[in-house]
């Protein structure tokens, strides 16, 4: 077996890894050996409040969950980039049409998001049947944040009533 280059992150400062599968997160420990903190847990279970920016490949599954979760709960946070489907980028950067709904409006209300790149399902081993995309969300309005929830869950019922 191949053992896997060694890398720091010079001038970065200390940053979390949060990853469930126990496999990666051993790989991870064996790449990176300075300022990063591997956390073996489901991002779900953590305390975001204390982040400024959020990086994630997300499951595919609980996508909108996540993003959801990021928004409500990293209230620091004010800038989020992420590998989602790319069936489903359409639901975070949308402000019109049929995909358009309550997480792309607290996107909207909290700041904007832009789609950066594709990636093809080549890129992965292995590949997946679908492709992703890489988008980005700008958090502008921190100051408002909770008044923009509130709306964000008066909308959410809005939704719910079409």
């Amino acid at each position: 077996m191949i053992s896997p280059p060694r890398f720091t992150i010079s001038g970065a400062n200390n940053f979390d890894v949060v990853d469930l599968d126990i496999r990666m997160c051993s790989f991870l420990e064996s790449v990176y050996k300075e300022n990063v903190n591997i956390i073996n847990d489901d991002v779900r279970n953590l305390d975001l409040s204390k982040y400024t920016k959020i990086i994630g490949n997300l499951p595919y599954y609980i996508t909108t969950e996540l993003v959801t979760q990021f928004l409500l709960e990293a209230k620091n946070c004010k800038q989020m980039v992420f590998m989602i489907q790319t069936e489903a980028v359409n639901r975070f950067v949308d402000v019109a049409g049929k995909e358009y709904g309550p997480v792309s409006v607290l996107i909207h209300l909290l700041g904007n998001s832009k789609r950066l790149f594709s990636v093809k399902p080549g890129s992965f081993c292995p590949m997946p049947k679908c492709g992703s995309t890489v988008f980005r969300i700008d958090i502008n309005n921190l100051n408002e944040r909770e008044k923009m929830v509130k709306v964000y869950k008066m909308t959410k019922s809005l939704f719910l009533n079409r």
